[in-house]
């Protein structure tokens, strides 16, 4: 499938050591300033995420306007990368991947599809890519990195049980 990801879901995917089994899995996009946002910084994770675009992991979607995303950005409160991603989804039709909040409510409002990192853990584990164990620990190392609710953990630790959930 194809998402654009902005730069929370990449910087989480790859503290749990997921981004190239999801990138590799999915025709994956960014935005020229998600990949600014990312290139500034001089991590593991960014360094990573650099290696994946080098590889061809992640595309260059077309960037949107300076003005659109300005006006995006002071409407809906929201950072460059978050901003471009939900407008070139919208242009491309596609879903997007954010972990960021303001993000995921924009996008509701917009009824653009999302997924978090959460959703790509349980989509592995759904599809075997995973065993249960190693996707419970990375759950676990997702409660500590982002900013989840207590409810959203519990009712993904359910599903990778295979124990259902909402």
């Amino acid at each position: 499938m194809d998402v654009i990801f902005d730069a929370s879901s990449l910087i989480l995917l790859a503290k749990i050591s997921l981004l190239r089994l999801v990138l590799e899995n999915n025709r994956s996009f960014m935005t020229g300033a998600v990949q600014k946002e990312i290139g500034k910084k001089d991590s593991d994770d960014s360094r990573l995420m650099r290696e994946m675009t080098r590889e061809g992991l992640i595309e260059l979607c077309d960037e949107p306007s300076a003005g659109v995303i300005d006006k995006f950005m002071k409407d809906f409160r929201l950072g460059k990368g978050e901003a471009s991603t939900l407008i070139a989804a919208q242009k491309m039709k596609s879903l997007i991947a954010t972990d960021d909040g303001l993000a995921i409510k924009t996008a509701k409002l917009f009824n653009i599809p999302f997924l978090t990192a959460i959703h790509f853990l349980v989509r592995l584990r759904t599809q075997k890519a995973i065993d249960m164990e190693e996707s419970v620990m990375k759950l676990k190392l997702l409660a500590h990195y982002g900013r989840y609710q207590a409810f959203i953990i519990h009712d993904a630790e359910k599903r990778l049980k295979g124990e259902g959930g909402n």
